[in-house]
C-alpha cells in the first residue's frame, strides 16, 4: 500500500503527557515489529491498585506485570505520549508522514477520493481514513456537525521526576483513588524517569482562563482538600499543570460512506477512564492493515464496510464501558459511595486477578482475531453474533435479550442497565390493563397483589410469592406484574410480588430480609403456609430458595413448595455451564454475572448458604420445582441444586428445555413458557393444601 498520513502540527513537540497500552494493543505494535521499541521507553507496571480517595482504603487489585503478560499475551504500558509517537513516525518509510498539513475537506467518486488541504494541495486515493480525532473534520463531513459530549470533569496533568516521585514511596503500580466526584491516577512513564500524576475533578472547580502549562497548582490543592493523609506530600509536590477536558461521543450507527471511514477519536471518542483510547486507536489500524492489504482498488469499499463490521461492535463496547467507569469512579452520593466501594470487594472476592474486569479488553488479540472477530465479537451483548436459536419463536426470546440492554445504557453504569432491564421486561411482557395491582406494605418492605380478573382477596386459594430476577441489581414488582399474572391463573389464586430491595445501594442479606418479612406478613394476615408457593426467576429463584431456607431455620411454617426458573443460587460462580456456553447465552456471562455477584455480596462469603443455596444443607425443605434452559450459562445452577435437594431427600424435579432462553417463561410469546406454567400448575395442584378450591 501507498501510504500518505496528513498531520496538522507543524512539527513533533514534546506535547502531552501519559497513556497506557493495554495487551491487547501491545501485541499490535508486536505484528509490526515495534514492541522492543515502545518497552525501551515505558514501564511495566506491576498492578493497578485502587484506593478510597478520603480514607486511603484499599479496595481492589489488577496483578499485572509478567502474571498478566502470560495470562494476556503481552504486557500493559506505561508511556508519554511524545514517546510513543516518535517510535512510529520512526518506523514510517521516508515521505509517508506530511507535517503541517491541515486538511480542509475530502470529496468522492466512483473511482477514488480527494483529500484537499488548506494549503491547496491535492492529493487523490483509492480511500481516506479520516483518524483527525474528536473534533473531527472527515467525521462532520460525512454525518454533520455535533458537538462532543462534556462530561462537566476536567483532568489536571501533572509530572514529576523520579527524584521528587521516589521520596514520595511510589512503586512502579498505577494507583487510582476515587473520591467523591473526583479521582487521582498516577503511574510511572519514560523507563521510570517521570512520574505522571492525573487529577479528574469537576469543571466548576477549576477558574483559570487558560488550559495550557500554568506554575499555578493552587486550584489542583484544593480540589484534592481531605484526601487521604498519605497523599498530601504528593498534591503539593508539582510545580506546573495543565488542563484537559474530559470529552466523548455518543456511538455512530456507522462509520464509512463509500470510500471514506473513521478511525480512533474520529470513529469513537472515549472517556479516558479504561485507559483505551489509544489502545482502540492501534486496534483499529491493525484492522484496517488486514482488509486493506488484501483489497483490490475495485474491492476498497467492501473492505471498508468489512473494517466496520469486524471493528464496531468491540470498539462501542469499549466506548461505553469506559463511559461507565467515569460514572462509577465518581460518585458523590454517600450510599453510592458505599455502593461502589462494596461491589470493589465483592468483586475481588470473586475474581482476586480482576479477570472479569480486564480480561475482555486485554485478552483481545487485533491481528490474530482476523475475520473470525465478527462471529466471535458480542458488543455490548453477552451473545455471539452468529449465535441464533433453532425455531423461529425461540429466536424471538432470543432477540430480546439480545435488544434489551445498549450501548448508551451500559454508559449510564449499574443505575443505566437497572433501567434498561425494567424498560427490557415491560416491552417484552406488558401487564394486562385488566390485570388488579394493589399496592400494600408488607412488614418493612413494599408488594404488590395480582389478582387476575380482579379477584379482592386470595381467600382459600394458594398465593405465590413471586421474587423477580435481574442480579439483585435490577428488576422491579412493576416489570414483573405480567409474570405474576400468570403464574397465579396457572396456581389458581393470587401473586403477592415482594419489592426488595437492589444492591449495590442494598447488600446481602437485604433483600433476603425483604422477603422474610413479606412472607411473614402473610402469616400474620392469617395465610395458611401450605397453600404459598415460593417463585422467582433467576436472582429471585436462588433468593426463593434462601427464603425457606431462613423459614426453615428460624422454625417458621414451611411453605408449600419452591418454583425456580433459571436459578442464580451459585454466586461464587462454579457452575461449569456459565464457561461451556459463553457467547450462546443472550442474558448473561461470567463477567455480568461476576458484576451482580460482587455487587450483591460486598466481599460476603459467596459460598455462603443464604446467598448460594447449592451449598445449603436443604434436609427438610419443600418440594421443589426447577426449569432450566438446555445451553444458559446458569443450567448447571438449577442441575445442582436439584441434585443437593434430592440428596437430602427432597421431593425436587428438574426439566431442561432444549432451544429454550434463560428464563424463557418470563417471555408470553416464548413457545416453552406454556408448557412450563403448565408443569407449574401440576405442580402447585400436588402440593398447595388448597389447591382444588381454584
Amino acid at each position: 500500500m501507498n501510504v500518505r498520513l496528513f498531520e496538522q502540527a507543524p512539527q513533533l513537540t514534546e506535547i502531552g503527557a501519559g497513556i497506557q497500552l493495554g495487551a491487547n494493543a501491545v501485541k499490535a505494535l508486536r505484528h509490526w515489529g515495534l514492541e522492543d521499541e515502545i518497552t525501551a521507553c515505558s514501564v511495566a507496571s506491576k498492578s493497578i491498585e485502587y484506593y478510597d480517595l478520603e480514607t486511603g482504603e484499599h479496595l481492589f487489585r489488577t496483578p499485572l506485570g509478567q502474571q498478566a503478560a502470560d495470562r494476556y499475551g503481552a504486557p500493559m504500558l506505561q508511556i508519554h505520549r511524545a514517546d510513543l509517537l516518535n517510535v512510529l513516525v520512526d518506523a514510517l518509510p521516508e515521505g509517508t508522514f506530511l507535517l503541517d498539513r491541515p486538511v480542509a475537506g475530502v470529496e468522492q467518486d466512483e473511482t477514488g477520493a480527494t483529500v484537499r488541504c488548506v494549503n491547496g494541495e491535492t492529493f487523490r486515493a483509492d480511500a481516506v481514513i479520516g483518524a483527525d480525532g474528536l473534533k473531527s473534520r472527515t467525521r462532520e463531513q460525512l454525518f454533520g456537525s455535533a458537538e462532543p459530549r462534556f462530561s462537566g470533569t476536567l483532568g489536571w496533568r501533572l509530572m514529576l521526576t523520579r527524584e521528587e516521585a521516589e521520596r514520595l514511596g511510589f512503586e512502579h503500580r498505577c494507583y487510582c483513588y476515587l473520591g467523591r466526584g473526583r479521582s487521582l491516577v498516577l503511574y510511572w512513564l519514560r523507563s521510570g524517569e517521570l512520574f505522571n500524576i492525573i487529577g479528574f475533578v469537576p469543571a466548576t472547580e477549576v477558574q483559570r482562563e487558560s488550559w495550557t502549562t500554568s506554575g499555578d497548582t493552587s486550584e489542583f490543592i484544593r480540589s484534592f482538600a481531605g484526601a487521604a493523609p498519605e497523599l498530601d506530600a504528593l498534591l503539593h509536590a508539582p510545580d506546573s499543570a495543565f488542563i484537559t477536558g474530559v470529552y466523548d461521543r455518543d456511538p455512530l450507527e456507522t462509520w464509512t460512506r463509500g470510500r471514506v471511514t473513521l478511525m480512533g477519536d474520529a470513529a469513537h471518542p472515549l472517556a479516558p477512564y479504561l485507559a483505551q483510547g489509544a489502545c482502540q486507536a492501534i486496534e483499529d489500524a491493525a484492522t484496517l492493515g488486514a482488509v486493506l492489504g488484501g483489497a483490490r482498488p475495485a474491492d476498497v469499499e467492501a473492505a471498508l464496510q468489512e473494517y466496520e463490521r469486524l471493528r464496531r461492535p468491540r470498539a462501542t463496547k469499549v466506548q461505553m464501558a469506559a463511559r461507565a467507569a467515569e460514572d462509577f469512579w465518581h460518585q458523590d452520593d454517600d450510599a453510592q459511595i458505599l455502593a461502589r466501594n462494596g461491589r470493589f470487594k465483592g468483586i475481588t472476592k470473586l475474581d482476586p486477578l480482576g479477570e472479569s474486569v480486564w480480561s475482555w479488553v486485554f485478552d483481545y488479540d487485533p491481528v490474530a482475531s482476523g475475520y473470525a472477530a465478527s462471529n466471535r465479537s458480542t458488543g455490548v451483548e453477552t451473545v455471539r453474533a452468529d449465535h441464533a436459536m433453532r425455531r423461529p419463536e425461540a429466536q424471538q426470546t432470543l432477540e430480546a435479550w439480545r435488544r434489551a440492554i445498549t450501548p448508551l445504557d451500559v454508559g449510564k453504569g449499574w443505575l443505566g442497565i437497572r433501567a434498561a432491564y425494567e424498560r427490557f421486561l415491560l416491552e417484552a411482557a406488558p401487564a394486562d390493563s385488566a390485570t388488579k395491582v394493589e399496592e400494600v406494605k408488607t412488614g418493612d418492605v413494599v408488594s404488590h397483589w395480582v389478582r387476575p380478573g380482579g379477584s379482592d382477596a386470595a381467600g382459600g386459594c394458594p398465593v405465590v410469592l413471586y421474587l423477580h430476577g435481574g442480579g439483585y441489581i435490577a428488576g422491579s414488582a412493576k416489570a414483573g406484574a405480567n409474570m405474576a399474572e400468570r403464574l397465579a391463573a396457572a396456581a389458581g389464586g393470587a401473586t403477592l410480588m415482594v419489592e426488595y430491595r437492589l444492591a449495590p445501594e442494598t447488600p446481602y442479606p437485604g433483600a433476603l430480609e425483604d422477603v422474610l418479612s413479606a412472607y411473614r406478613w402473610l402469616l400474620d394476615q392469617g395465610q395458611d403456609a401450605s397453600n404459598v408457593i415460593l417463585a422467582g426467576d433467576s436472582a429471585g429463584g436462588g433468593l426463593a430458595v434462601a427464603a425457606a431456607l431462613r423459614v426453615r431455620d428460624q422454625g417458621l411454617e414451611a411453605p408449600a413448595g419452591i418454583y425456580c426458573m433459571s436459578p442464580f443460587a451459585d454466586l461464587a460462580l462454579t457452575s461449569p455451564s456459565i464457561d461451556e456456553f459463553e457467547g450462546r447465552d443472550a442474558a448473561v456471562n461470567r463477567d455480568f454475572l461476576t458484576d451482580m455477584s460482587g455487587s450483591y455480596l460486598h466481599g460476603q462469603a459467596p459460598d455462603d448458604p443464604n446467598a448460594s443455596p447449592v451449598y445449603a444443607d436443604l434436609s427438610a425443605m419443600p418440594p421443589m420445582l426447577v426449569h432450566v434452559a438446555a445451553e444458559e450459562a446458569l443450567r448447571d445452577d438449577g442441575v445442582r441444586l436439584v441434585e443437593r435437594a434430592e440428596r437430602a431427600g427432597v421431593d425436587a424435579r428438574l426439566t431442561v428445555f432444549d432451544d429454550a432462553v434463560h428464563a424463557f417463561p418470563l417471555f408470553p410469546f416464548s413457545p416453552d413458557a406454556p408448557a412450563a406454567l403448565d408443569e407449574f400448575a401440576g405442580f402447585v395442584q400436588s402440593t398447595a393444601r388448597h389447591a382444588s378450591v381454584a
